[in-house]
């Protein structure tokens, strides 16, 4: 038994360190990247939205190939262009 355990050595203790990688830094992370893309494909117009730059507005319109661009009102009258994929948050669903 000894020298099974001896053969092994610093492998289980590798797992291990393994195990609680994934489980405190990878899992999460990709937890909320799936998050973040239902996010954006569940997007609609009159949502009101933070992009990652920290603008704030209303999604008016989408453009492009897959609605790949959204313009947003911001609340002072301009219209603003943006990928769909630098919104960060959803700040308030119009129905």
């Amino acid at each position: 038994m000894e020298n099974i355990l001896a053969s092994l050595g610093a492998l289980p203790m590798f797992l291990l360190m393994f195990l609680v990688l994934y489980f405190l830094l990878i899992r999460p992370q990709v937890k909320e990247q799936k998050e973040r893309e239902a996010l954006i494909s569940n997007l609609k117009k009159n949502d009101r939205v933070v992009t990652s730059s920290g603008i704030v507005g209303k999604v008016i319109e989408f453009q492009g190939k897959d609605n790949r661009y959204i313009i947003i009102d911001n609340e002072n009258g301009s219209k603003i262009k943006l990928v769909k994929s630098s919104v960060s948050n959803l700040l308030e669903r119009k129905k």
